[in-house]
């Protein structure tokens, strides 16, 4: 938060400083923002109303419960505003601090702005959950919230790749301020006194001077949130109950193609589990978008320093390297425990334990490899670094593939945690803190390894003839006798581990 606030405070005073229109274009800037947050909020809240109104676990519970329906409403709103606005707060708030600290705000501004925050955040959660109390009643809410969130990574994607064409960050640069009001001009908003954004920007601009200014701004707030509220009231009374019913009893279907695809019936399970769960097969949605942004930012990249495009492929190495961990974590480690208790079939059954951890490192390995073989050969064809270079990154990256999937699948049968209600419980545990720690230090060896070689190969094109023996053979000998060990070493003793389990039902 502190580096988003150093960030915040350096592009408000830099377009504060654009003669005769710098105080207009902050005022522009700050309804950019709000924009903006209005509409990623409107989509948090759209998919967190789902989550908390019609998938939430304890509706059973608090159906048959003494609790008046008023009260569980009401609930429902203030967790789902919660839930789908805190990532906001951590731009909202150092924004109104830096703002407060470069136009000097009265004290009173924050409790004010606070205040009218929350009102904001409310508004846009009770307009969210009314449409979708209502959308339930006519479309399958399964199926909706699925293409919502498709559509947002999609959207996401496609938005930041925009803001990357466009060259934005060009304008951070000394001397570019008319420059900058220009592309703050590209964004010329209409008057939008019907949305709560509207009325943000109007609070932020009349603290720039002192007065009583805000009291419009802030009452309409309120109204907004009042109003909003009672809408999504009266609708949750009446529609709520039956949506929630609905949901219920629709029974979702998954049809796959016909055939034995995969044939081994523990890969067959996996993949049905994989597309039937849309947690599962959204986050590798995600990392399909974080591989198009990946290279994108490697496209979009200076590279006029002579030289630089080969530190940036040796350093891609490493960052590859961390987004592999990182994918290993989340699939890789959780795989075991996320048999939950049913893991207790797979031990009765006749499957051999050493066939049932190379399955679930097989199925993992093969999508990390790919990733690592995409990452690593798109950056390598944008950079154009040495032939030298270029193939020892390949066969690195093919090596770490291998090993963090090694890693990772071990650790999982280490560490297991059956208990966990949530992938993200499995992640946050003791073994996920380990594995990533393993990750990051085995990552860091392979690192200096290749910086020995890549120090030499670079001196040796700046000189015009061949490096050292002794500066290739090492390195080489290093890396491969590391990831040789750091490979058998999990193999063995993550089939121990799996062995050794004590389950209890």
């Amino acid at each position: 938060m502190a580096l988003a606030g150093g960030g915040i405070f350096q592009v408000i005073r830099y377009v504060k400083e654009v003669p005769i229109v710098g105080n207009s274009l902050v005022i522009r800037l700050t309804g950019i923002i709000f924009i903006t947050i209005l509409l990623l909020l409107t989509y948090s809240s759209v998919i967190t109303a789902f989550s908390t109104l019609f998938f939430a676990e304890d509706n059973e519970f608090i159906f048959v419960s003494p609790f008046h329906p008023g009260g569980v409403i009401l609930g429902k709103l203030i967790q789902t505003s919660f839930y789908a606005s805190w990532m906001s707060l951590l731009v909202l708030f150092p924004f109104i601090v830096a703002m407060g600290y470069i136009y000097k705000f009265p004290i009173y501004s924050y409790g004010v702005f606070t205040l009218a925050t929350i009102f904001f955040f409310l508004t846009v959660a009770a307009a969210s959950m009314s449409g979708v109390t209502l959308l339930v009643r006519i479309f399958p809410a399964r199926k909706m919230r699925d293409f919502l969130i498709v559509g947002l990574v999609i959207g996401g994607t496609l938005l930041y790749i925009f803001f990357r064409i466009l060259n934005i960050e060009q304008v951070l640069r000394p001397g570019q301020q008319i420059l900058a009001a220009g592309y703050l001009s590209l964004f010329a908003l209409p008057k939008t006194p019907y949305l709560p954004s509207y009325w943000m920007t109007k609070l932020v601009a009349s603290f720039f001077s002192p007065g009583a200014g805000w009291m419009m701004s802030f009452f309409m707030l309120f109204l907004f949130a009042l109003v909003f509220s009672a809408v999504y009231y009266f609708i949750a009374i009446k529609y709520f109950y039956d949506g929630w019913e609905k949901v219920k009893s629709q029974e979702r279907k998954r049809y796959l193609p016909k055939g034995s695809f995969p044939r081994n019936p523990v890969l067959a399970k996996d993949f049905r589990t994989f597309v039937r769960d849309t947690g599962q097969w959204t986050q590798a949605l995600i990392i399909l978008a974080l591989i198009v942004i990946y290279i994108v930012n490697i496209y979009k990249m200076p590279l006029d320093v002579p030289y630089l495009h080969y530190l940036v492929a040796y350093l891609n190495i490493g960052m590859i390297g961390f987004v592999l961990s990182s994918v290993g974590l989340r699939f890789t480690f959780s795989s075991i425990s996320l048999e939950g208790r049913c893991f207790w079939i797979l031990l009765s059954s006749p499957l051999n334990l050493r066939k049932l951890f190379r399955l679930k490192f097989m199925e993992n390995f093969v999508p990390m490899e790919i990733l690592g073989l995409t990452l690593v050969l798109g950056s390598n064809y944008i950079l154009k670094p040495p032939l030298a270079l270029n193939i020892v990154s390949t066969l690195v990256v093919a090596f770490m593939g291998l090993t963090l999937s090694l890693m990772g699948a071990s650790m999982g049968c280490i560490y297991p945690r059956f208990d966990a209600a949530a992938p993200t419980e499995i992640e946050t545990s003791w073994g996920g803190v380990l594995y990533m720690l393993a990750s990051f230090f085995y990552i860091l060896f392979l690192l200096i390894a290749i910086a020995v070689w890549a120090r030499a190969d670079f001196l040796s094109i700046v000189r015009g003839y061949g490096p050292d023996k002794v500066f290739v053979f090492i390195p080489a000998l290093v890396i491969i006798v590391l990831n040789v060990s750091v490979a058998l070493i999990s193999y063995k003793r993550g089939i121990r581990a799996l062995e050794e389990i004590e389950f209890q039902v």
